[in-house]
């Protein structure tokens, strides 16, 4: 039989807390007709096989696309202890597995509630955006929620609210008042946004115009070369053009992939980070109500997390999640989880699953 390929394939929740809104989808392409479906999973140490999935894990009914079939659903975080499924399923095409993992704990998260809107599990990630998000959230002390809609009721206000695609773009078509609302309550709102992404920039600027910064006015193209192309694309900004400030706290160098410069409109919004090679061109502004709200020329939030040494790309993004300086957040969190009772929970090392010579993106 055929291997397809699922997209992604490894869904890993990593460590949250109880009551966390899990969601996601994934999307087998080139998929037409289910023929059968076996799982295996794992849930508090206890292993079964089925022709079903678990009681935890509510899977939706599949959607047709012009690329294949694309699956979604939920993970019930009411109870403690770690939970993994594996799924495989056998269509008339081929056949693929997808596994989803998450390990829930209780007590109450030192940073609060984050809401990333839309899911960042979805049936157009890759395997390796996500793992950088993962990767980067296992720092940050959060109860964190994959919504699609802000408007969804929470059991509490969230510390921050993070709006990138199609999340962003609803958000801006349906929930104004809602953003209004937790912003002047003390919630920070972050918007990731540039003209790569369709609608995302019409969206921000629905948003941000409240707050005194749109994106500039423009388009894409007009490159005279591939030179031109390249260095339009890749951007820098160097310690000279990052204003000091606590969300900029430990940021020294940043790398930007197709950026798109913000207009600041008021005097109480801040350009924090600018262009090195044309300091009129910010990335970065803020503005301070209650709460922050922060717009970033670029719609991808793995560009933030994927980006190593010698940037400092993830540390900004930590910052504006926390509303300040994350690595003073962290240590905090690190002293009284010493002199604490300890609440984490012990994983064991995911291990990437072969797909059959496919990968994930």
């Amino acid at each position: 039989m055929n291997y397809l390929t699922a997209q992604p394939f490894l869904l890993d929740f990593g460590v949250n807390y109880g009551s966390a809104r899990l969601a996601g989808s994934f999307q087998f392409l080139r998929a037409r007709k289910l023929e059968a479906l076996k799982c295996t999973s794992d849930h508090r140490g206890r292993k079964a096989i089925k022709d079903s999935v678990p009681g935890w894990l509510e899977l939706g009914q599949p959607s047709r696309t012009a690329h294949g079939l694309t699956w979604s659903f939920r993970i019930d975080s009411a109870s403690s202890g770690f939970r993994s499924a594996s799924l495989s399923f056998e269509f008339d095409t081929g056949t693929s597995t997808v596994e989803i993992r998450a390990a829930i704990k209780i007590g109450d998260p030192r940073l609060g509630d984050l809401v990333i809107c839309e899911k960042p599990f979805n049936g157009s990630s890759d395997f390796g955006s996500v793992q950088t998000l993962t990767r980067f959230l296992k720092g940050l002390d959060f109860r964190i929620h994959h919504l699609d809609s802000i408007d969804q009721r929470l059991p509490r206000r969230p510390r921050t609210v993070l709006l990138h695609g199609s999340g962003l773009i609803r958000a801006a078509r349906e929930s104004l008042s809602t953003i209004n609302e937790l912003v002047q309550a003390g919630t920070n709102v972050i918007i990731l946004a540039d003209k790569f992404f369709l609608g995302t920039a019409d969206a921000a600027n629905k948003i941000g115009e409240q707050y005194g910064m749109t994106l500039r006015p423009g388009n894409e193209g007009g490159f005279r070369s591939t030179r031109d192309r390249i260095r339009t694309n890749e951007r820098y900004s160097e310690r000279a053009q990052v204003r000091p400030h606590p969300l900029t706290k430990g940021v020294e160098r940043m790398y930007w992939h197709r950026p798109w410069p913000i207009e600041c409109m008021l005097t109480g919004v801040i350009p924090l980070i600018n262009d090195s090679e044309d300091p009129r061109m910010c990335y970065v502004a803020a503005a301070k109500r209650r709460g922050y709200v922060v717009m970033v020329g670029t719609s991808l939030w793995h560009s933030m997390t994927s980006v190593g040494w010698p940037f400092q790309n993830d540390r900004l993004l930590a910052n504006l999640l926390v509303g300040g300086d994350a690595e003073r957040y962290a240590a905090s969190a690190a002293a009284k989880r010493e002199s604490g009772p300890e609440s984490a929970l012990r994983l064991p090392v995911p291990m990437r699953r072969s797909n059959g010579g496919g990968s994930a993106g």
